[in-house]
């Protein structure tokens, strides 16, 4: 009688990194009842854009504070209502990064563009016809913070005289064009008594933005037209002062000047 006996030892190696500096993670190690191989659950941490699912995002809470109608390169506050033909009505678009690790953030501007849908002059939400430009569409490295003002130029175009609730927003840049974020991005619930973390999988976490509504900007078709501001659209800068009066400290991706 002969006795046969095997052993196997079977050695698995698995590297966890991340290529963004100052992201971390805390990461419970459980052993599978079944295969007996490791299982990663991440129960907190911070990442950059675009968060890792149960983390802390770190270009996430930046919001438009406030949208300011602007006259020219003066600090005077204008309705931009009832404007003369061929005149411009200019906006400064406030924004503030509050970070919650305090990381700047990369985000851009548009137009909701659910707000298009159909076409009727006056209508709330209707863009057709209303020619704009924004002097920062990719707004990068925005402070933590440090108030920033974009300055955004609207003109019609015969098209239509009056435009009520147009609605601008502002997204985190990786998580653009879509306004879902990615497929892993999932909400998360802990329990404390279990010490354990669930995953929402039927619940996704949508992309970091934030919107504002102008509620009216309008022309007089019996204005003669006026030419009274130009702007410097090679830098977005004008010779004049900087917008002002608004808090010290504050930056301004762009201004205004006269002639």
């Amino acid at each position: 009688t002969s006795e046969f006996s095997h052993e196997y030892t079977r050695t698995v190696s698995i590297e966890l990194d991340d290529g963004d500096f100052g992201d971390y993670f805390a990461v419970r190690i459980t052993e599978d009842p079944v295969f007996g191989t490791p299982v990663f659950t991440t129960m907190g941490g911070q990442s950059k854009c675009p968060g890792e699912t149960g983390t802390s995002r770190r270009e996430s809470k930046v919001s438009i504070v406030e949208v300011v109608p602007r006259c020219a390169s003066t600090t005077a506050v204008c309705t931009n209502t009832n404007l003369n033909l061929g005149e411009k009505a200019h906006f400064g678009i406030r924004i503030l990064n509050e970070s919650p690790t305090g990381d700047t953030a990369d985000y851009t501007l548009s137009f909701v563009k659910s707000f298009d849908e159909g076409f009727k002059c006056g209508q709330s939400g209707n863009i057709a016809g209303l020619d704009h430009f924004f002097y920062h569409t990719y707004i990068t490295a925005i402070p933590y913070l440090k108030y920033i003002e974009i300055p955004v130029t609207f003109a019609e175009t015969e098209l239509c005289f009056d435009y009520k609730d147009i609605a601008l927003q502002i997204t985190a840049t990786c998580e653009r064009p879509t306004t879902r974020s990615h497929v892993y991005q999932y909400e998360v619930a802990y329990d404390s008594n279990t010490n354990m973390v669930e995953v929402k999988y039927d619940q996704l976490r949508g992309a970091e933005n934030s919107t504002v509504i102008i509620p009216e900007i309008s022309w007089n078709p019996s204005h003669a037209s006026s030419s009274s501001v130009t702007i410097n659209e090679a830098t977005g800068l004008g010779a004049a002062a900087y917008y002002s009066g608004v808090g010290g400290g504050d930056t301004y991706y762009g201004g205004f000047e006269g002639v």
